[in-house]
Formats: structure tokens, C-alpha cells, sequence
């Protein structure tokens, strides 16, 4: 385990090395958040606690509950939701273009199929903040560099603060109303995943992770490929904290995924 120490606005923040998980979504498949979260429904375990029988049955019911076709089926209609109210106007807007990657078999970026930069994000971070990451991404334009969550905003039980948020979050002009028209969008992937939270034990926001070594065909933080992971917290440029995590990790698709984000080229 090698630890990366990075002083931002005079707090130290931690980097720890962890295996790594390959899975992606992209904005314009952002309805495969709510199929994603079905599929690991199958793969839901609670670990041994003999101490907390009443926690365990409390979990239990959340996940028999979480399996459930009913609400498997509120999966299936809020995916629809999804699709039909925010992001089907939002990618019409901003020329959403067939995923060239899958399209070719060839990489579309600088990382290549086993590698990841996940940008672990939360509705708590200032909005300035996450449109100055999804402005250096959208430049990158590489499929691999993707924005994670945790779960939804205020919980799965209602959708609308997490459509409101991601609607907010994804627009380029904050006095744009999609209401009214349609919005030009930033075009990055955003994923929905509390399984890569844990995998990496990210307990902070932002939080960068530089993954290598991955399989290109792994699951949702469940893949059993040996990899390796930088990880780095701290308000900073994304620039800045991938080239921090680049003297340490000194790989050369992430030295020029930093030069196309610096450029603007690709």
C-alpha cells in the first residue's frame, strides 16, 4: 500500500492504493444508473456482527425490500423518467454523438480499457467547483474519466431532487431554462454507484482516483482483476491533482490525459 500526501489550503489530505473496478456510464446512458443498481441488488451481502442482531435484521429488510418486484419495478420506471424528462432535451442539445469507442473498438482518449479516473463527487459540493472539473473532462473527452456518487439526493425514495440536482449540474448556463427551451450540456459520464464509495473507502468529497491494471470487462466494484489505484482528496484543479498523482504513479496515458486537459485538444 503506498499512501500520496497532498497539502491543500494548509490541510494535509491522504492517498491510499486500492485494487480497482472498471465500470462506466455515460450521459447519454445515464437511464443504466437505475439498471445498474437492479443488477447489484443480486450481489447485496451483509458482513458477520453477532453484536448487532437488530441492525442486521433492520439491513435485511432494506435489502428484501431493495430485491423486491416491486421495487425493481420503481427502478424500471424512474430509468424511464430519466430518459424522457432531463436528459433526452439535454443531449439533443449538446449533439450527443454515437459512443465512438464502442462503435470502433478503438480507445476514444488517452486511457486505455484498463484504466480509470473516477471523480468522486456529492450534491455537497459547490456547484463552481464540479462545472470547473466537467469543464477539464468534457475537454478530455475520454469515456474513462467519470464522475461517481454515491447514491440519490435525499435517498431513493423520491427522484425529483436527484433529476433537479442533475439537471442543475449538467447545465452549462445556470440561467438557462429547460423549461423553456433547450439547455446546452456539459457531456461528461456520471455514475451512480455506492459500491465504488467503498471499494475505495472514500469517506471525503472530491475525492480523485487513478486506477490501472483493471479488466476492461469488470463489474460494479465486484471485479476480481488485480489493479492498483491512486487516491488523492482536495479542492484543487483536476489538472492539477491527476499531475500530483502522475509523479508517484508516472504512468504516460495519464501524462497526456493532463496535456489534452490543459490544451483543450483531442
Amino acid at each position: 500500500m503506498r499512501r500520496l500526501c497532498f497539502v491543500i489550503a494548509m490541510a494535509v489530505m491522504a492517498g491510499t492504493v486500492h485494487a480497482g473496478d472498471s465500470s462506466r456510464i455515460g450521459v447519454k446512458d445515464i437511464s443504466g444508473v437505475l439498471k445498474q443498481a437492479k443488477e447489484k441488488a443480486e450481489t447485496l451481502s451483509l458482513p458477520e456482527n453477532p453484536q448487532t442482531d437488530a441492525a442486521r435484521e433492520a439491513a435485511e429488510r432494506v435489502v428484501r425490500q431493495f430485491r423486491s418486484p416491486e421495487y425493481q419495478a420503481r427502478l424500471q420506471r424512474e430509468q424511464e423518467r430519466l430518459k424522457q424528462e432531463v436528459f433526452k432535451d439535454y443531449l439533443a442539445a449538446s449533439g450527443d454523438k454515437p459512443d465512438r469507442k464502442q462503435d470502433s473498438g478503438q480507445p476514444d482518449g488517452q486511457l486505455s480499457a484498463t484504466e480509470r479516473v473516477y471523480l468522486f463527487f456529492s450534491s455537497s459540493v459547490p456547484m463552481d467547483t464540479l462545472h470547473s472539473y466537467m469543464d477539464l473532462i468534457e475537454k478530455a473527452h475520454d469515456p474513462n474519466v467519470i464522475m461517481v456518487m454515491r447514491g440519490f439526493v435525499g435517498g431513493m425514495k423520491k427522484a425529483k431532487p436527484t433529476l433537479e440536482y442533475l439537471t442543475s449540474l449538467l447545465k452549462k448556463d445556470p440561467d438557462c431554462d429547460f423549461g423553456k427551451k433547450k439547455c446546452e450540456a456539459y457531456r461528461v459520464n456520471i455514475q451512480i454507484n455506492p459500491m465504488l464509495f467503498r471499494k475505495y473507502a472514500v469517506n471525503r468529497v472530491p475525492t480523485v482516483i487513478y486506477a490501472f491494471g483493471l479488466s476492461p470487462e469488470s463489474g460494479l466494484g465486484n471485479d476480481t482483476a488485480t489493479g492498483r489505484a491512486y487516491i488523492i482528496e482536495g479542492d484543487a484543479g483536476l489538472d492539477y491533482l491527476l499531475e500530483r498523482i502522475n509523479r508517484e504513479a508516472k504512468r504516460k496515458s495519464l501524462d497526456s490525459l493532463v496535456r489534452v486537459m490543459r490544451s483543450g485538444n483531442h
